[in-house]
């Protein structure tokens, strides 16, 4: 299952995955129309449109997640996310015997696997100055035991799922 979580305040703009398959179709939410209803939103989720774009906001520590359950293995995840305080997870690869996620703050972004459950193994982390309130896009791709984790186009990490070794990074700006 796909979720976003929330611990302080977000604004997602838009949610694209992509099964790196070929015969598998795209999944794709602007948050355009809410009578699509692709989303169980906790309380402190809140759709917002206005004329020109419709945005995902949350606040507190809350979930949104996507009702379907793909049975994605290998998949691109992209969206755009605006920061205004406090941090967000994307959790991806979510199943029966744990998670990953990557997770943003305005000081870190890190890359986190829990399992088994209860059990939480840093994989990757980058300590950072992020600009609060500035729109920024994310992809997270999944293939295989690889992940790549992108910030605006730039590989922020590239960890094997096997490999067991942490990656970690000097402080950098977002």
């Amino acid at each position: 299952m796909s979720s976003v979580r929330l611990i302080a305040g977000l604004i997602v703009s838009s949610f694209f995955a992509i099964g790196l398959q070929a015969q598998e179709l795209p999944f794709l939410d602007g948050f355009d129309d809410p009578a699509d209803d692709l989303w169980t939103l906790e309380r402190g989720w809140q759709l917002h449109a206005d004329e020109n774009v419709s945005t995902l906001h949350g606040r507190g520590h809350s979930w949104a997640r996507l009702r379907a359950e793909p049975q994605w293995s290998d998949y691109a995840l992209r969206t755009r996310i605006s920061l205004d305080v406090g941090g967000i997870h994307i959790v991806f690869r979510h199943g029966e015997q744990g998670r990953y996620f990557f997770g943003v703050r305005d000081d870190v972004a890190y890359l986190q696997k829990e399992s088994p459950w209860g059990t939480f193994k840093e994989l990757a982390i980058r300590e950072q100055d992020m600009e609060l309130g500035r729109w920024f896009d994310v992809e997270i791709r999944a293939q295989r035991g690889r992940l790549r984790i992108y910030r605006d186009e730039e590989l922020l990490f590239d960890v094997s799922g096997s490999s067991g070794r942490r990656e970690r990074h000097k402080k950098d700006s977002w």
